[in-house]
This record gives C-alpha cells, sequence and structure tokens, in this order.
C-alpha cells in the first residue's frame, strides 16, 4: 500500500483543491489528506494520480514534491506522479511571513528552513 500526503491547509484558502480533491472521490481535511492506493489497482491509481495533478495545479511552480523513503526519509524529489512510490508529500513552498518583529510572525526562519 503507497501512500500520497498533501499538506493542504484551510479550505477557505484552498476552495479550488477542496472541490477538485471531492470531485474525485477524496474528502480532503484542513491540514494533510492522504491518499492510500494499491499499485496492482488500476483504479486506486489513477485516483491516486489525480489527486497528485489536483494539488500540483494547486501549488504550481510553488510544490515541493518528493518520495519518502523505507527510513522516513527524503528521498528523491518528483516532478511527477510515481504510482511505484511507497509514499509520496505534496506541500507548497513556504512564503516568508512579516517581519520577525511584527505581532503577525509565527514563526522564525530557522523554523522555515528547517521543514524544507
Amino acid at each position: 500500500m503507497s501512500i500520497l500526503k498533501i499538506a493542504i491547509g484551510l479550505e477557505e484558502d484552498n476552495i479550488e483543491l477542496f472541490k477538485e480533491l471531492r470531485a474525485i472521490g477524496v474528502e480532503p481535511e484542513a491540514g494533510d489528506t492522504t491518499v492510500k492506493w494499491n499499485g496492482n489497482d488500476s483504479d486506486e491509481v489513477i485516483k491516486a494520480k489525480a489527486a497528485f495533478n489536483a494539488a500540483l495545479k494547486q501549488y504550481g511552480k510553488d510544490a515541493i514534491i518528493y518520495s519518502i523513503g523505507k527510513d522516513g526519509k527524503k528521498d528523491k524529489e518528483l516532478k511527477e506522479f510515481d504510482p511505484l512510490a511507497e509514499e509520496i508529500l505534496v506541500m507548497p513552498k513556504p512564503h516568508p511571513g512579516p517581519d520577525p518583529g511584527s505581532e503577525f510572525a509565527f514563526g522564525s526562519e530557522l523554523d522555515i528552513k528547517e521543514l524544507m
């Protein structure tokens, strides 16, 4: 069983992605949405690939996509859906937020670098 994890965020921030995922039969959740597939089941592979493509459409060039190895660490960056991958993570690149001294700052530059 393989896993696709999509970092989504809140529905109001990603309305189109939520709609597209629901249209293909994936119930999105705020935060991370997980789609599981068996590489021997063509319907499951098609559904996972459609979810992957929906996330890629939403995030465009700002997408960070990579496979996760059996050790749980980043394996390789992906440019397209890999039906043979054990696990795939898709997330938007973090963008610089407000000035760190601002009352709206929620993390430091170091925190963002640790995510990548």
